[in-house]
């Protein structure tokens, strides 16, 4: 029992002490947690008045190294950091961290693989100021260590790389900016010293180019600097190795693009700034910095570039040489100087002094010279004196600088001026500079001196300060210039090398090339009066100068002797020049000049034996002219007077078939041409002389030339080949034309203006032509046209009338062309012509004409409106006659209207109503009455429709209708109607005396053409009732033969034509494409007074050629006619 009572209270006692286990360490537990709190929130509250405030704090933990954090954002001072992977540790041994070795007290540090950086509003204020907005920067593998107290340590910030970028308000686009092996160095005690070093790194400045912002980037290494903060002194130090800049990089390119480049440039790019040294107090930085720069190699010309605005601000002298004056520096030392391009070799010091600040630059200089020339520059800047400036650059050779001067400057100015108060600038030899620098083209031989004098004095007048007091704003600036140089100055002209290899190459060009020469004579001063103001500068002459100018003609150099020349006497009575201040558009479209100026010119005769200019070429070439020019009231005139101009013969290129074209004494008079420009344009945009009017009211322009050419009749074959210059011993058949042209302009006015895209001119003008003509020595009849002509870019019209020699008008006309399409339209105007036995074609309208056509009473209308576009033809011609009487050949005709209206489309043509034709008579061999012709066509289709042809002829009638066909070289039928053909009146046509024939017949002649050659096939003749006579007249040669015969055959057809009468009457007629006529005829008939007048039937077979026949219709005699018809009858003896 006692034993289970002592277990009992042994378990009861247990759970007692358990229980105070409990209580106690839920009581340590929760007094822990308190006193964590309040120590969190008291360092929360210190943290606070220390100006850091905790943001977020997430994944703390315990490792070997120390207390880890995941993530730590903090708020310095508004600079917001956030830190990630956080290890802060403690350490008591000196072994652990080099930084501090020579400490043995203990030091916090804190590592962290990632920090970023938000930059407070008071370093984005002071960023802004600068124009830039700073962004977040971020750092890896950060190590933060310090020793001591915060207000009394020693502090160490190390960084592998930081990066950050800065933007631009003009622009969302990033300029990188990277630093590498970072470290800053602190300590607070003593005296607070900084120290920082960066091993490598690039910074990129935003340079704005051209309207654009651009990347500038800029590599350095061994970037360090240091600064101190004492009682007295807060001395700072920056030092570079090396920098390194790069090419600009726009900001649009990508970056593949940016890395290619500046690998590119890493390979080409030589320009650096090495060794360089910064020292200042920055208690007193104007009074202290001390800059030096073992070598300088840079173009800084990205960094000098600013973007157009439309107020520019432009520094002035005085504000210039106030600030070179006020430089915040001591010193300034360059021991190699160089910028590509301009300076090499080249050393800079600037050195500040209490009494004056002196800078000087010597080196050689390479803009614009043949070879590197020394230099000094030496600017002396006082409070009490005047600035002065000197510029020396000598004529020696980089090793040898003892040599003479070859130019120099001086000028010297007051703070309180922005202008110099003079300048002085002289050379002794102005031969050597041009050489120098090589400059090509002036030649100053022949002048007695070769010196060069520019001075420009202030003129500080009463006036002047009249204008600057009452506009302080736009003060006005007056010097006296004066310029002394060489009185002679001859100017070549360079030579168009490509022209001149073009020559050499070819055979024919047979004129050397030489460079055009002016030459000038002054008596080498001149003085002018020049104005200045912040918006424009004015310079005038300030006496009146005169001069004599010489040209030599260079295409003639090499043909006359002595050298053809223009001499030109220029008497400037006044000029003046305005020359804008702007960005806004090039200085030469901004200058204005005014000039009251007389220019007597006279040319000598220009003759050359031979000049080729390109296909055309000359012989015997002269030419004369005197110019006169005046410049008053903002208006350049230019005036040629007396120009003659004529050559023995000029070569023309060939032109299609037509060669050895050439044009035989050319002579061309123009008595007064007048140019006339202004250059007074109130449009900003326009420049000077860009409007030209040329003017020839009250004289004439005129070109008189004979000229001749070689046709080769066989065309065909010098179309398939190409046409070689046929020369004069050739046996080929040619046609050779010539004749003679004058041309006439009255009234001429034109008008030129150039603009920045395009061109615009115009030209109006009244002719008068003559033309003369012959072919093979036959004379054509000499034309004339008056009229008008203008021409512009876009089209050329010309309009006037045609008329002979003795200017009887033949029609009137208008020609318009669109230029650019090669459009042309051609009019000709319902003008009739009345012909009379006086006035007839060939008496008054045509003389000479060789075809023997002539019109003697009538009238003729032609009307026409036709277009050539692509070598087709459109458009309508209409013909009209009324009563027209003349003749063709031997073919006569009269009472002829004839109505012809067409419609021309694409070279085709079709009537566009049907054509009519009504002739009273006409005579071809025989004589054709009221002859009646209605027909249409279409070449398009094609389709040829002959509605009717009717003709009186012989006493009978012939008439064919409705004949159709698609061809005129091949034509199915003609059927050819005849009645009542007299055979009688056919006996009289050819003066058939001995033979008599009557009767009257009917019939027809189915017509066909083959080739364009008329066939007859089974063509019938009959004879109309009761028949004819047919018998030979007593006492002709056909009654001699029969007496004079013996054969009683002979006497029995003498018998039977003695008087026969025939009752009918058929004839077959076959006519072949060679013109043979086969006419076979039938008679059956009686002789009453021969065998009791029992019926003889007679057989006829007529052969002969149609063609040599009708030739000779009007000539052939009866003798032949009977020939033909005896040997028929076998009467022939």
């Amino acid at each position: 029992m006692s034993s289970d009572n002592h277990a009992a209270g042994k378990q009861t006692r247990t759970r007692i002490y358990l229980r105070r286990f409990r209580r106690g360490f839920l009581l340590t537990l929760a007094i822990s947690a308190c006193v964590i709190t309040v120590i969190a929130l008291l360092s929360t509250f210190w943290l606070t008045a220390q100006g850091i405030q905790l943001h977020a704090i997430s994944g703390i933990g315990l490792s070997p190294h120390g207390l880890s954090i995941k993530q730590l954002i903090l708020n310095i001072h508004e600079t917001k950091i956030e830190l990630r992977n956080v290890v802060l540790s403690k350490s008591s041994s000196p072994h652990q961290d080099k930084t501090f070795q020579t400490s043995d007290q203990q030091h916090w540090r804190i590592e962290a693989q990632h920090m970023k950086l938000r930059p407070s509003r008071q370093l984005k204020n002071q960023l802004a100021q600068i124009k830039l907005i700073g962004k977040d920067a971020t750092l890896e593998d950060v190590s933060f260590v310090s020793q001591g107290a915060l207000a009394k340590g020693h502090f160490l910030f190390r960084a592998n790389t930081a990066v950050t970028i800065f933007n631009t308000p003009a622009s969302d686009a990033g300029y990188k900016q990277r630093l590498q092996n970072i470290q800053i160095e602190v300590t607070t005690s003593p005296n607070v010293q900084i120290w920082v070093q960066s091993g490598s790194g690039q910074i990129s400045v935003p340079v704005p180019i051209a309207n654009r912002t651009e990347n500038y980037p800029i590599n350095f290494q061994a970037l360090n600097f240091s600064f101190q903060h004492t009682e007295t002194s807060q001395p700072f130090h920056l030092s570079v190795g090396q920098l390194i800049p790069q090419k600009p990089t726009s900001r649009q390119t990508t970056s593949e693009e940016t890395t290619s480049k500046k690998t590119a440039s890493k390979k080409t790019n030589h320009e650096s700034v090495e060794q360089l040294d910064i020292t200042f107090d920055i208690a007193s930085p104007a009074n202290s910095l001390v800059a030096r720069a073992q070598y300088i190699n840079w173009d800084p010309t990205i960094l000098l570039m600013q973007p157009a605005s439309e107020n520019p601000v432009q520094p002035q002298l005085g504000q210039l040489t106030a600030l070179l004056y006020q430089l915040p520096a001591k010193q300034i030392d360059v021991e190699h100087l160089t910028i590509p391009g301009y300076l090499s070799q080249s050393r800079l010091a600037f050195k500040k002094e209490p009494e004056a600040t002196r800078f000087s630059l010597n080196g050689m200089l390479d803009a614009g010279v043949k070879t590197s020339l020394p230099f000094d520059v030496d600017f002396l800047a006082s409070a009490k004196q005047t600035t002065s400036f000197s510029l020396k650059l000598l004529n020696a050779a980089e090793q040898d600088k003892r040599q003479s001067m070859l130019f120099s400057c001086d000028a010297d100015w007051l703070f309180s001026s922005d202008i110099p108060q003079q300048i002085a600038c002289e050379s002794d030899n102005v031969t050597d500079i041009m050489r120098k620098f090589n400059i090509r083209g002036i030649d100053t031989a022949g002048s007695t001196s070769q010196g060069l004098t520019v001075t420009a004095k202030h003129h500080d007048s009463a006036q002047a300060h009249a204008i600057a007091e009452t506009n302080t704003e736009q003060p006005d600036w007056h010097y006296d210039v004066e310029i002394q140089g060489p009185e002679h100055l001859s100017l070549t002209f360079p030579e168009d090398t490509s022209a001149k290899k073009d020559a050499s190459a070819k055979s024919n060009h047979r004129l050397e090339q030489h460079p055009a020469q002016i030459s000038i004579t002054h008596d080498g001063t001149w003085r002018w009066d020049l104005r200045l103001n912040p918006k424009q500068a004015q310079i005038s002459l300030s006496a009146q100068e005169q001069l004599a100018m010489t040209h030599l003609i260079p295409e003639l150099q090499a043909l006359q002797k002595p050298t053809p020349k223009t001499q030109s006497q220029i008497d400037l009575k006044a000029f003046a020049c305005r020359i804008p201040f702007s960005e806004q558009s090039s200085l030469l479209r901004l200058i204005r000049c005014e000039a009251d100026t007389a220019v007597q010119i006279t040319a000598d005769y220009l003759t050359a034996d031979n000049l080729d200019i390109g296909p055309v070429s000359a012989k015997a070439l002269k030419v004369s002219q005197n110019i006169q020019a005046q410049i008053a009231n903002k208006t350049l005139q230019v005036t040629v007077s007396d120009l003659f101009a004529q050559a023995e013969r000029i070569n023309l290129p060939d032109i299609a078939a037509h060669q050895n074209n050439t044009l035989n004494r050319p002579t061309l008079r123009i008595p007064n041409i007048s140019f006339v420009s202004s250059f007074d344009n109130s449009d900003d945009s326009s420049a000077p002389f860009s409007t030209w009017r040329i003017e020839s009211d009250r004289h004439s322009i005129d070109l008189s030339a004979d000229f001749s050419s070689v046709h080769p009749v066989d065309s065909k074959t010098i179309a398939k080949r190409k046409p070689k210059r046929i020369p004069k011993t050739s046996h080929q058949p040619v046609q050779h034309a010539a004749g003679n042209m004058t041309v006439s302009l009255s009234q001429f006015r034109a008008e030129f203006s150039r603009h920045q895209s395009h061109h615009q001119w115009a030209l109006k003008s009244d002719y008068d032509t003559a033309l003369s003509f012959n072919l093979n020595d036959q004379h054509f009849p000499a034309v004339k046209s008056q009229g008008s002509l203008t021409a512009q870019p876009e089209q050329f019209m010309m309009s006037g009338r045609l008329s002979a020699a003795q200017r009887s008008p033949l029609l009137r006309f208008k020609i318009t062309s669109a230029l650019p399409s090669g459009k042309t339209r051609f009019q000709i105007f319902p003008q009739p012509l009345t012909f009379t036995g006086v006035q007839s074609l060939q008496k008054f309208y045509l003389p000479q004409f060789p075809v023997r056509l002539d019109l003697n009473n009538g009238r003729l209308t032609v009307i026409a409106d036709l277009t050539l576009e692509n070598q087709l033809w459109s458009g309508s011609l209409d013909i009209f006659t009324e009563h027209l009487n003349g003749h063709y050949q031997d073919i006569h005709f009269a009472d002829l209207n004839l109505s012809l209206t067409s419609l021309i489309r694409n070279n085709t043509i079709r009537s566009r109503q049907p054509l009519t034709l009504h002739t009273g008579w006409l005579f071809a061999g025989t004589l054709f009455q009221d002859i009646i012709l209605s027909g249409e066509w279409n070449t398009q289709k094609p389709d040829y429709t002959l509605h009717r042809v009717s003709a009186s002829v012989l006493g009978g009638y012939l008439s064919t209708q409705k004949v159709s066909s698609s061809s005129l070289t091949n034509i199915d039928v003609i059927p050819l109607r005849i009645q009542r053909l007299n055979l009688k009146k056919l006996m009289d046509l050819f003066d058939a005396k001995d033979i008599e024939l009557t009767g009257i017949l009917d019939g027809m002649l189915p017509i066909r053409i083959q080739d364009g050659k008329p066939v007859i096939q089974k063509g019938t003749l009959f004879s109309r009732s009761p028949g004819g006579i047919l018998r030979y007249q007593q006492g002709s040669p056909i009654d001699e033969n029969i007496k004079s015969g013996d054969t009683n055959s002979l006497k029995v057809i003498a018998g039977i034509l003695r008087n026969y009468q025939y009752d009918s009457l058929a004839i077959d007629i076959d006519y072949s494409k060679d013109g043979q006529l086969n006419a076979s005829s039938r008679f059956k008939g009686h002789n009453p007074d021969f065998l009791h007048g029992r019926p003889v039937n007679i057989n006829l077979n007529i052969q002969d050629d149609i063609p040599a026949l009708i030739k000779t219709l009007n000539t052939i005699n009866a003798a032949e006619f009977e020939r033909m018809f005896v040997k028929q009858l076998g009467l022939e003896k």
